[in-house]
């Protein structure tokens, strides 16, 4: 039998606030936002949320999910690729649309948002995540390129590979299964718009660089089948390799 929610709630803070093993207590990446992957002509793409995209466990932007990104994508389509990192731990799908205000959407060929996270912890109802995935995409829709692809990564589970309690993380679970639900409705009508599920593979776990790396994978598979869909392929270039030891922090 799962938790109520309104026990579930503050326990998940006080544990995120407490406790030795929470993700809030770990390094986060924060050198310059902005990661580049080598080829020939150019992919824009702005990545921006919480979570998986702050780059928590590593330094720098390049061994965290943008530098993992930028690579195989570049990878996979022989484009080089640019990627403008605008990150939060703390960002929510109601502070989004202010994190990213100023940035000029219309420059990106691609906007990658990462966002679920904080909302799935805090158990924040699904008629306000609805409201505010709705609001964020319309603003998202206007500012960007007619041509921009939009990318929705869902919200993973917590419970399989962290140290959040298991009584918790299944209620966490299953309001992250909700939000997911959501989405999808939300976006069913809107074309420009893709969700990226998470498989079980990329669930939570102790972030590293081989972690990103994996991420990335999906990440850039889905994104290069839009992008290549109406263009000429190009020669593709290998992933630069990571150095032996540089993947964890000290």
């Amino acid at each position: 039998m799962l938790l109520p929610k309104i026990i579930v709630r503050p326990l998940v803070e006080l544990w995120l606030a407490t406790n030795p093993d929470s993700w809030r207590r770990q390094v986060v990446a924060g050198d310059s936002p902005h990661v580049h992957g080598p080829g020939i002509t150019l992919d824009r793409i702005l990545l921006t949320g919480d979570g998986v995209a702050t780059g928590r466990g590593v330094r720098t932007h390049d061994l965290g999910l943008p530098g993992h990104l930028a690579r195989q994508l570049s990878a996979l389509t022989g484009h080089a690729t640019d990627i403008d990192v605008v990150v939060d731990q703390e960002m929510t799908v109601l502070s989004c649309e202010a994190a990213i205000d100023g940035v000029d959407l219309s420059r990106y060929d691609v906007i990658v948002l990462s966002l679920g996270h904080n909302e799935a912890l805090a158990l924040m109802s699904v008629r306000k995540w609805e409201s505010g995935l709705r609001t964020l995409l319309a603003e998202v829709a206007e500012c960007a390129s007619s041509e921009a692809r939009v990318f929705l990564l869902s919200v993973p589970s917590f419970g399989p590979r962290t140290h959040l309690p298991p009584a918790l993380a299944a209620v966490v679970d299953r309001h992250a299964e909700a939000l997911n639900a959501v989405t999808s409705t939300v976006i069913a009508g809107i074309p420009q718009v893709t969700l990226i599920p998470v498989s079980a593979a990329n669930e939570f776990e102790r972030e590293t660089a081989t972690l990103y790396r994996r991420w990335a994978g999906g990440i850039a598979a889905r994104i290069s089948e839009e992008l290549t869909l109406h263009r000429v392929p190009v020669a593709a270039f290998a992933e630069p390799t990571v150095e032996a030891g540089a993947e964890h922090v000290l």
